[in-house]
């Protein structure tokens, strides 16, 4: 049960961080269904970066700059051109899932999942005195820092959500725009 609770943690890691990103869009006014495809192309960019250089920290670097351009490319087209931003969420995670798709199949020749030689993983943090503890070992040591700051993120927002003058104002601007 200790390897699958590792696991589980693991993977809810991006879903975690979209959906706190969903929240801070919603509560403030904004739906925000684009999320997948900055998720998805800062991915594929993070990969490259990777292989390419051996760094972690420039490959997330590099996925949080293509992720925020897709976001601000999604931000432009709602606010300058008046653009649904359902519509535009829905539309842009289906090209960003087609461009990934292409390029992977044309440049890689693979479809799915890709693993080029040289992409380093983000190195596990141990805790050494709870490698040993049966369940809770499993589940806390070993995780990578992005893990440790997508769960942190969870109080933290919700602490700055409601106790904070930002999480005040963006609650507010969420109520009432004007």
């Amino acid at each position: 049960i200790g390897l699958f609770l590792h696991a589980a943690i693991l993977m809810t890691t991006p879903i975690l961080l979209a959906a706190i990103g969903g929240l801070i869009n919603r509560i403030g006014g904004i739906v925000n269904i684009g999320l997948e495809s900055m998720m998805l192309a800062g991915a594929l960019v993070a990969v490259e970066v990777s292989a390419a250089t051996g760094s972690v920290w420039l490959a997330l670097i590099a996925a949080a700059a293509i992720g925020g351009l897709v976001g601000l490319a999604m931000t432009l087209i709602i606010t300058r051109l008046n653009a649904n931003e359902i519509i535009v969420g829905l539309g842009f995670s289906v090209a960003v899932a087609g461009l990934v798709r292409f390029l992977l199949k044309s440049a890689y020749g693979v479809s799915g999942t890709y693993n080029p030689p040289g992409a380093a993983p983000l190195p596990p943090i141990d805790i050494p005195f709870l490698d040993g503890v049966p369940v809770i070992g499993a589940v806390v040591s070993r995780q990578d820092p992005l893990t440790w700051l997508a769960w942190a993120l969870v109080p933290l927002l919700a602490f700055a959500l409601t106790r904070t003058r930002w999480g005040l104002r963006l609650r507010a601007t969420g109520s009432a725009p004007a």
